[in-house]
């Protein structure tokens, strides 16, 4: 009697393929509806009253500052092997130090917030402040450090 063995490779191209036609077009959006979520909280104790265009048009330029904070950071904590047949994510340095590097996108995002909160907002610099860290902290790109250790990518 003849044995034979099977083996199964699980390959990620498809899931590669699928993020790259589908992350755009569907990363964004849910990026902008995380943002807008974090913007409803961050306003909601300074009862503020604004028109839908403006909420609209904040949400839409701090997602685009978010992806310009957001693709350094994952090169800065993770070296990514995009080529690779399983997509894998070597630590640049040690988790402790990782989780301490959250700090520098938050504050750029802080930043951002703060002036953006005061240029389309109209907002006083106390007022930025008190809604640009709370909006920092929600949407710091917290994913992109918990994500590869929660889906079992790191190495």
């Amino acid at each position: 009697m003849k044995h034979t063995s099977t083996v199964v490779l699980r390959d990620a191209g498809g899931f590669l393929i699928g993020w790259v036609l589908l992350g755009i077009p569907l990363g964004i959006p849910a990026d902008m509806a995380w943002n807008w979520l974090g913007f409803r909280l961050s306003t909601r104790s300074l009862h503020l009253s604004l028109p839908k265009w403006k909420t609209f048009l904040y949400v839409v330029i701090i997602t685009a500052v978010g992806l310009w904070v957001d693709i350094p950071y994952v090169n800065f904590i993770w070296s990514v092997d995009w080529m690779a047949k399983s997509e894998t994510f070597a630590a640049e340095m040690p988790f402790a130090l990782q989780l301490a590097s959250i700090l520098m996108p938050t504050a750029l995002l802080a930043g951002a917030n703060f002036g953006l909160g005061m240029a389309l907002l109209g907002l006083r610099p106390g007022k930025s402040l008190r809604f640009s860290i709370p909006m920092a902290v929600i949407t710091a790109p917290w994913a992109v450090l918990f994500g590869p250790y929660l889906l079992g990518w790191a190495i």
